[in-house]
């Protein structure tokens, strides 16, 4: 979904995202709507695959899942912000292993020093 999301706003529907996000910092329906089309049902999904991957061992669960797609799509939308050409699939990987790495199950701890 990520590599989806990156491929459509690095064409002109990133263009109007990223004017409505604009927008929607002066304006409280627009950020209402925003949050309603874009963001609210990434992060319910991303909830979902969060709780099944800490039931299966996958992932920590000493974190807020919500924060969990702050993480994989923030740096989606700065990028849309600042730099919509650096929009690209090799940003989601990268975004993607650095997330789920530093959210991954911690073995024990080492004994050596």
């Amino acid at each position: 979904h990520m590599r989806s999301l990156a491929r459509v706003y690095a064409g002109p529907e990133g263009r109007i995202v990223a004017q409505l996000i604009a927008e929607s910092q002066y304006d409280p329906e627009t950020l209402k709507s925003f949050n309603e089309l874009f963001w609210l049902g990434r992060q319910e999904v991303t909830n979902g695959l969060v709780a099944r991957a800490v039931a299966e061992g996958d992932l920590r669960s000493d974190f807020d899942p919500k924060f969990m797609a702050e993480l994989l799509y923030g740096p989606i939308y700065l990028r849309l912000l600042t730099r919509p050409d650096a929009l690209s699939e090799d940003l989601v990987e990268q975004v993607w292993e650095a997330t789920v790495a530093g959210l991954a199950p911690q073995g024990p701890a080492s004994t050596e020093d």
